[in-house]
């Protein structure tokens, strides 16, 4: 009996070798078998697509398209502006962007104005048209809108609002508190 389990573990074994072989490169996932893996989903995809089912979620990108007809990103907010408007006009109940507006529209007459100074005329006209941050403040104001957030805890000097829901805070050195 002892020889039959030998003999059949030894003949077996070039199966268990290959099944560990096998486990490890999956575990290890390299390069090449993520490329293999990637290629052949959008083959099958190509082959057999999933037939479009309305949800009543939908996302917008900003994808090549996109960039060629509106032009390089980020746009100017009278441009997000227009298309919180379309959103709305055609039905959209949340709009939600993932992404911070930060800083003030690079593009907004305002900002335009103070780097042409030197030209009193011109930064005067203007300094006289419409803000895109106020534009893109108005359009947030007549829609349901989210966005991300960011608070900077050295220049927040009230206490943070109290937490209602799940709420990650990056701290110091990109370390989640």
């Amino acid at each position: 009996m002892k020889n039959t389990l030998f003999s059949t573990l030894r003949s077996q074994g070039w199966s268990l070798a290959l099944l560990l072989l096998l486990i490890a490169v999956q575990i290890s996932s390299p390069s090449f078998i993520v490329k293999i893996r990637n290629s052949s989903y959008d083959w099958f995809q190509r082959l057999h697509p999933r037939v479009y089912q309305d949800a009543p979620v939908k996302i917008l990108a900003i994808d090549d398209q996109s960039l060629e007809k509106i032009g390089q990103f980020p746009w100017p907010r009278t441009k997000i502006a227009e298309l919180i408007d379309k959103l709305q006009r055609s039905g959209a109940k949340v709009i939600v962007f993932d992404m911070l507006f930060s800083e003030q529209d690079r593009t907004s007459p305002k900002e335009l104005a103070k780097r042409f100074q030197q030209y009193p005329e011109l930064s005067h006209q203007l300094d006289s048209l419409p803000d895109n941050d106020a534009t893109l403040i108005s359009a947030m104001n007549k829609a349901t809108v989210v966005t991300g957030f960011m608070f900077k805890p050295d220049e927040y000097k009230s206490p943070l609002p109290t937490v209602k829901g799940h709420v990650f805070v990056q701290g110091v050195n990109g370390q989640l508190n």
